[in-house]
Parts: structure tokens; sequence; C-alpha cells
């Protein structure tokens, strides 16, 4: 594969994860929040329950990575260590 065909599938499974994000966060507002609100920390085992949930409407994949990148943002960490 060539630098740039490695570039442009990285950036397309990243605007997947972005995609999955807004529609956690449409979808379960109370849990998810957008960029730009203050984040909750998640229960333990929320990954697995929205994957049963979502089924196959979304690649395990791109959920584990909008998982990460929900769970990576400072604003999220910051929440994590609120009391």
């Amino acid at each position: 594969m060539e630098t740039d065909e490695i570039a442009q599938e990285k950036q397309s499974r990243y605007e997947a994860a972005f995609a999955a994000l807004n529609m956690l966060a449409e979808t379960w507002p109370a849990c998810f929040k957008h960029e730009d609100e203050i984040p909750v920390p998640l229960a333990f085992g929320t990954y697995d329950r929205v994957r049963a949930e979502l089924g196959e409407m979304v690649d395990e994949e791109v959920l584990r990575r909008a998982f990460e990148i929900y769970c990576r943002r400072p604003a999220y960490r910051a929440a994590l260590r609120q009391p």
C-alpha cells in the first residue's frame, strides 16, 4: 500500500468513528455528550450494552474506536477525577 492510501484509509476509519460518536450522543444523550458538552463518566460494561443494543448497525471496530476517542478526550478524563 502506498502512503496516501494508508492515510486515506486511516482518515475514513476516524470519520466513521466520529459519525458513530455523533449517533451515540443523539441516541443516548444522558450517557454520551457531544464534544462541546461536559461528559459524564460511563458505567462499567457500557460498551457491551451498547454493542448488544446496536447489533449489526455499527461495525465492532468502528464502535471500539469511537469509545476510545470518547474516553481519551481531556474533558472526559477530567470528569473521571471529579468526586
